[in-house]
């Protein structure tokens, strides 16, 4: 699955949609908190258009799915929903969603 259409800018609106909070920047990092669990998502702190790497995805999709902010299903729908206007075609996320 390709994640050039995913860019961290996106990635990061997923995440303070779902109530995290940008906590800090260590060093090269932006660091992710939420206020009702006891979990931090850790992003490269690059230029909010440069498409994501696929761990990335697989690190904001574990924080929220393993901490019951969203349902692996709506996490794929989110993706899919960033990517489709992007892209004709419908991108599978198995790749993804399955790590």
């Amino acid at each position: 699955m390709t994640t050039r259409n995913i860019t961290y800018g996106k990635l990061e609106k997923i995440l303070i949609d779902r109530g995290f909070t940008r906590a800090g920047q260590k060093g090269t990092h932006l660091v992710f908190g939420h206020k009702d669990i006891d979990s931090i998502v850790v992003l490269p702190a690059y230029s909010r258009p440069v498409a994501v790497k696929p761990v990335h995805v697989i690190a904001v999709k574990r924080a929220l799915v393993d901490n019951g902010l969203m349902k692996t299903e709506e996490f794929e729908k989110v993706l899919n929903s960033i990517i489709r206007p992007i892209r004709a075609k419908k991108i599978r996320l198995k790749n993804i969603i399955k790590r």
